[in-house]
């Protein structure tokens, strides 16, 4: 082999011997495949592909059977393309191209897009004609994505490259001047380009001065539309806005020439054309609508309001479909939402009002779809099926204790139903809903429609029943929750029960029956764990999966039944309703605090407690202190020490036989209890000297974790040097190691309020005594949860400190860098498993 090749200055002259290297690398490609690659016959096809490729200068007759070769049998060929001299496949590349050799070229396309490392030269986009840069696309986009995931800054000649690529593959998709066969790898490549914009150093703008043209009239070839759309698009998502009316104006022109539009509309409705019914397709056209309106602010020219009129209807059956696809109706119609508002503010409005009573048209549309009610009914989980009946109780609305570490939730794009939901709200508010429900019939229809929603309302938090009670808040016309109040606020089953029992009216149900649904569907559905996560939520803690309920929405349904006097308040207390109104006190909205204050008011009745059942005289008497307490307050938001405490103490004094009642009504009867400026309880329960001292440990540092809200909070627990004290607890050689992980995640938790972090850092050197604590906690063989919970406490501090710019916290962060490995060699020492 390596004397077979007679070459004179890069050209063969034995065509016989070069004839016999590709029959026999033929035969070993065959053989090679057929043995599945044995050890050396893979080393001599090697050899021999190195060598045939080595005569690097031979002419395009000369190469072309070794790459047809290649080509042909590719699927055997493919684990040995880098046996091939670069410099070959490249000049190959750009040699076949000069000569115009198109079936040749494709061969080296197919070739070259398996090999690791070829590279086209920029200066190959100058001679390449448009046919040839088409086929090349897979190559160069192959060239820049493995550019792009090494990282770093590339070299000046792969910029260049791009630059030529990105502006060719511009001007051909947005001109409609390419092969259809070609189109997918050119999109591809369009878009890889558009992505790596930044590390690639490409200039939009400057790829926008190219003249769009076509061929003028209606286009022939759909297949040519959905690259030109997708092109569109990707621009459209990062062109400058300066460049943007000049680039806007052009298109238009282009696409009114070209009936662009037009054909966009035949190929959504095509039921023959694949790409005509694909989610990509049509959610991109909708994206080049939302992009030329918000360019032109809604003063649409005919042909594009047309096409809106003709193609959102095509989308939003198909959506019904894939409701995957309501996500990009909801932030066009959120985008259109917003243009109108600036309208109204600075323009005229009357050049918008097409879009008006078309999105009247497109609500009218979403609701009297046949698969609305499948959608808004099917398997999401809001209705809290098989709660009917429920007797459970709130026992405690403290967290449980856990050593597992929380994690942030991972953010997630709307649901289908989520987003059909948001769609039609801001449809809703932009629509003319008078003018589709101004007759009797008409308003009975909506009516009817609001009620199907609130029978599919769960009063959860969770973004899909947010976006539905948005939906419905839109449909009344109010941004409150007053209009609710003809509904009694009632929900899901129960409420479906109510509106068949009285015809829809709102008084029409017989007062026992009312009763009778609310004590056993609408208060049996309400789970206690869910009011607990409510409770916690007005506190201020997450609720990642949406489990809670809507507080607002909670709150007016008891203050509004309390009041009537329809509820059974025992019921209702131990759902924890009451505990949640007394939470509500210390919530940052103050929208939650006026519910939660009109609602104790209700329940306080006229000087008369309500709560005429067993220990209700000790509730109205905590609630009247808890009153009290507001008033001296001035209706400020109270700190959730003396609240949360409050709030616990209803089941508390509700079950006789729970280890904290007697305890709780010692608190009732000492006015200090209700003192909202400390933590009278602390010292009492953390030194407790009953043989049950540690249920009463663990039950404080679970309230005070709960009662950490917040920076509004720190005077309560700097009052009390509550968290000093517990440095030292947990410190203690005796200390209950469940205690002691209270302590951290408690430690932990403040490290997110910046008051609380800062006090800690500079004056409490938490940061050493953290380090401290998980030294001995590893040297003394304790649970290595201690350990790792003492690590992620000091872990929270130092981003804080970094956050902050700390010097002296992130001086102490050196520190704790520095001896971490000691502490991590006497984890693994100390026999208690990996950590």
């Amino acid at each position: 082999l390596d004397h077979a090749n007679a070459v004179d200055g890069g050209k063969i002259v034995d065509k016989i011997q070069f004839q016999f290297q590709l029959d026999m690398l033929h035969t070993l490609l065959r053989g090679a495949a057929a043995a599945k690659g044995l050890a050396w016959q893979n080393a001599l096809v090697s050899q021999s592909v190195e060598t045939i490729s080595s005569a690097s200068g031979f002419e395009v007759e000369d190469f072309a059977p070794f790459i047809t070769l290649c080509a042909t049998m590719l699927p055997s060929f493919t684990p040995f393309v880098p046996s091939l001299s670069h410099e070959f496949l490249t000049n190959a590349l750009l040699k076949s191209g000069s000569a115009r050799d198109e079936t040749l070229f494709s061969a080296l396309v197919q070739v070259a897009e398996k090999h690791p490392s070829v590279r086209i030269p920029p200066e190959a986009m100058v001679r390449l004609e448009p046919r040839y840069f088409v086929l090349l696309c897979p190559v160069l986009d192959n060239q820049f994505q493995v550019e792009l995931a090494r990282g770093g800054d590339p070299s000046e000649e792969v910029r260049k490259l791009a630059r030529h690529s990105f502006e060719r593959s511009t001007a051909h998709l947005l001109s409609m001047d390419f092969d259809p066969q070609g189109v997918s790898a050119l999109t591809k490549l369009h878009k890889c380009l558009l992505q790596g914009r930044g590390p690639l150093g490409l200039d939009v703008s400057k790829a926008l001065k190219v003249k769009l043209a076509g061929a003028a009239g209606e286009v022939k070839n759909l297949s040519l539309i959905p690259p030109l759309v997708s092109a569109i698009g990707g621009i459209a998502s990062c062109i400058p806005e300066q460049t943007k009316p000049g680039f806007v104006a052009a298109l238009l022109a282009f696409m009114e020439d070209n009936d662009i539009l037009q054909a966009v509309v035949r190929l959504a409705r095509s039921k023959v054309a694949r790409i005509g019914g694909s989610t990509d397709f049509l959610c991109g056209a909708l994206e080049v609508l939302r992009f030329v309106l918000e360019a032109v602010r809604l003063e649409a020219p005919g042909h594009v309001a047309s096409a809106v009129r003709d193609f959102v209807p095509v989308f939003v059956k198909r959506a019904f479909d894939n409701v995957g696809m309501f996500r990009r109706l909801a932030e066009f119609a959120s985008a259109m939402r917003c243009i109108l508002q600036g309208v109204a503010r600075g323009g005229d409005p009357g050049k918008a009002r097409w879009f008006v009573d078309y999105a009247t048209e497109v609500v009218d549309l979403l609701f009297s779809h046949s698969s609305f009610q499948g959608v808004l009914f099917g398997g999401h989980g809001n209705l809290d099926g098989g709660a009917a009946g429920s007797r459970a109780c709130v026992e405690t609305i403290l967290p449980g204790w856990s050593s597992e570490r929380s994690e942030d939730p991972p953010s997630r794009p709307p649901s289908g139903r989520e987003a059909l939901f948001l769609a039609a709200s801001d449809l809703v508010s932009i629509g003319n809903l008078f003018s589709l429900y101004d007759t009797d019939q008409g308003t009975r229809q909506l009516k009817q429609l609001r009620s199907m929603l609130l029978s599919a309302y769960g009063c959860r938090s969770s973004p899909g029943d947010a976006a539905l009670l948005r939906l419905m808040k839109a449909l009344s016309g109010h941004d409150d929750l007053d209009s609710f109040e003809e509904s009694h606020y009632l929900w899901g089953e129960a409420f479906r029960s109510h509106y068949v029992c009285s015809g829809g009216a709102k008084d029409a149900c017989d007062l026992e029956a009312l009763k009778y649904i609310l004590l056993e569907q609408q208060l049996g559905q309400i789970r206690v764990e869910s009011v607990v996560g409510t409770i916690h939520s007005v506190l201020g803690a997450e609720d990642p999966e949406g489990g809670s309920y809507d507080p607002k929405f909670l709150l007016s349904f008891a203050r509004h039944h309390v009041a009537r006097g329809t509820i059974d308040l025992e019921a209702a207390v131990s759902k924890g309703l009451l505990s949640l109104s007394l939470a509500g006190l210390s919530s940052d909205d103050q929208e939650v605090r006026r519910l939660a204050l009109e609602t104790l008011d209700a329940y306080l009745g006229d000087g008369d407690s309500r709560l005429d059942f067993k220990g209700g005289r000790l509730l109205a008497d905590l609630l009247r202190k808890a009153r009290a307490m507001v008033e001296e307050a001035g209706g400020e938001r109270l700190p959730a020490p003396a609240i949360v405490l409050a709030s616990e103490l209803v089941p508390c004094l509700l079950d006789e036989r729970s280890f904290m009642h007697a305890t709780a009504r010692r608190l009732l009867d000492r006015d200090s209890t209700f003192d909202s400026t400390n933590i009278p309880v602390f010292l009492d329960l953390l030194h407790n000297s009953s043989p049950d001292y540690l249920r009463h440990q663990l039950w404080l540092l679970r309230y005070l974790w709960l009662s950490l809200a917040g920076d509004a909070d720190l005077g309560p627990f700097r009052k009390r040097f509550a968290l000093e004290v517990l440095m030292g607890f947990a410190t203690a050689p005796l200390s209950d190691p469940k205690a002691v992980l209270l302590v951290l995640q408690m430690i932990s938790k403040a490290s997110r309020f910046p008051r609380f972090a800062h006090e800690l850092v500079y004056k409490r050197n938490v940061l050493p005594w953290l380090l401290g604590l998980a030294r001995s906690s590893a040297l003394a063989r304790r649970r290595l949860d201690v350990l790792q919970a003492a690590l992620e406490a000091l872990a929270s501090f130092a981003r804080a400190a970094a956050q902050g710019g700390w010097r002296v916290g992130l001086s102490s962060c050196n520190d704790v860098l520095a001896a971490l490995p000691a502490v991590a060699d006497a984890g693994h020492g100390s026999g208690g498993g990996g950590g």
